[in-house]
């Protein structure tokens, strides 16, 4: 892999979120797509795992991936972004709130918590965008990495659960949990979401259990892709470097990160 500060090209992908009902596209879920001089992928978690050491950097990116995503993102249907608590300083926020608020039908989906300080920089992000109007989403839910923090999951919009539960559907105790928790979202209002669909099955045993919209490649025919890509700047792609020591794109598939 040559080095990502010759060209580190940003792009974007849209996932469905299909009723089980109908087999119809409800919205889509914006997702970030990192691509090397050569036009190979290059796995989007590991370029935002590299960027947390370097904040302005991070910031930048979600940033410049938040514009692409709402400009090419399709109409007459809610968008689905991710944001990370952790970019958002002061100065990007002031500049992303407004660009969010102009698209209308969003959801901005905050990943579930892995500490404290992460579940508490969450509620604060969650305050802002619904006070700013913009409904928020809770995903990740049940990740085998993630704790719950019940103070965001009762201020949410929306609850997004995570692939995890298909495997887990024939052990009793956690299907009813996830009974329960699909049965509180729907007496208070709260949409919810199952990801990882793959199989016709999978998509009838969450239908059962009373999801009403699903992601997964279960529905790859519906994924929208545009070819339009645009290079991030020669700061941000310098501190990339270690991307291309490592040689972490070799073989790498994409995640579905900011």
């Amino acid at each position: 892999m040559s080095s990502p500060a010759t060209a580190l090209m940003l792009g974007c992908e849209f996932q469905p979120l299909v009723c089980l009902q109908t087999g119809k596209p409800r919205g889509y879920e914006a997702l970030a797509r990192f691509y090397a001089k050569d036009g190979s992928s290059i796995a989007p978690n590991r370029v935002f795992d590299c960027l947390h050491a370097c904040p302005a950097a991070l910031a930048e990116t979600e940033f410049a991936a938040k514009r692409l995503q709402l400009s090419l993102a399709p109409k007459g249907a809610p968008l689905f972004v991710n944001l990370d608590p952790h970019s958002l300083t002061p100065e990007l926020q002031g500049a992303l709130l407004p660009m969010l608020q102009a698209r209308g039908d969003l959801v901005v989906e905050l990943i579930e918590n892995t500490c404290i300080s992460d579940a508490l920089m969450a509620l604060s992000l969650q305050s802002s965008l619904q006070a700013a109007g913009i409904a928020v989403a809770l995903d990740d839910i049940g990740a085998p990495h993630a704790m719950l923090s019940l103070e965001l999951l009762s201020r949410v919009d929306w609850i997004k659960f995570d692939r995890h539960w298909l495997n887990r559907l024939h052990i009793g105790p956690e299907r009813k949990l996830l009974e329960s928790l699909v049965g509180y979202a729907h007496s208070t209002g709260k949409f919810t979401v199952i990801e990882g669909i793959e199989t016709e099955q999978q998509r009838q045993a969450v239908a059962a259990i009373g999801f009403t919209l699903a992601q997964g490649f279960l529905f790859q025919a519906q994924f929208i892709k545009p070819m339009v890509k645009e290079l991030l700047s020669d700061k941000t792609v310098g501190l990339l470097d270690e991307l291309a020591a490592n040689n972490i794109s070799a073989g790498m598939t994409s995640q579905n990160c900011a």
